[in-house]
């Protein structure tokens, strides 16, 4: 079974935002590091 990384990225962020929660955990990866680089400008 194979997960696509992306998506997981941004279901976890996106079930962060909606109940208003300060931050949320997400594992680490480079890929995962680049997108929130990004997000973050």
């Amino acid at each position: 079974m194979s997960v696509d990384a992306i998506s997981n990225f941004l279901t976890i962020i996106r079930n962060g935002v909606m109940p208003s929660k300060p931050f949320v955990v997400i594992p680490y990866s480079k890929m995962n590091w680049n997108l929130a680089q990004i997000f973050k400008d």
